[in-house]
């Protein structure tokens, strides 16, 4: 049987889908932690999401023209998200008390750890939630161009 590969319209939209990963990872991180009662373990995860971010990128890379396309495709949800938590934090001074509040929350939740380290600075998350967003997109930017050398 012939495989069919995948490009196009598809492909961006498959690099979009894939970047709604954070979102699963982010619920299953609470789910753990509510669970356990305990973060003692934040930080591994977090550096473990980053490196699988980097090798998703990787994998995915040739579905986009360039690196830079993977990588902004891939986090096209994050950027999004960012830019609803900067509307709650920043504009409202607090987060909605609903389960889209929770979501927005939580699709950052994997990268957030080195994303506080990076914003060690300030004292609100945004800061920390950009740096997260940032790194992904260092991260993924890296992993794509890898494919292409």
């Amino acid at each position: 049987m012939k495989q069919r590969k995948v490009n196009g319209v598809g492909g961006k939209f498959l690099l979009v889908a894939l970047g709604l990963l954070p979102a699963v990872a982010g619920r299953l991180m609470n789910w753990y932690f509510m669970r356990a009662g305990s973060a003692q373990y934040f930080m591994p995860i977090s550096a473990a999401f980053l490196i699988f971010w980097g090798l998703l990128a990787f994998a995915v890379s040739p579905l986009a023209k360039h690196a830079k396309e993977a990588a902004l495709l891939l986090n096209a949800a994050a950027t999004i998200d960012l830019l609803l938590l900067g509307i709650q934090e920043i504009i409202l001074g607090s987060y909605w008390p609903n389960w889209f509040g929770a979501w927005t929350q939580l699709f950052l939740l994997p990268p957030l750890p080195v994303g506080s380290a990076l914003a060690f600075w300030s004292r609100r998350m945004f800061p920390s939630y950009l740096a997260s967003v940032a790194f992904m997109l260092l991260i993924s930017w890296l992993g794509a161009k890898g494919r292409r050398r």
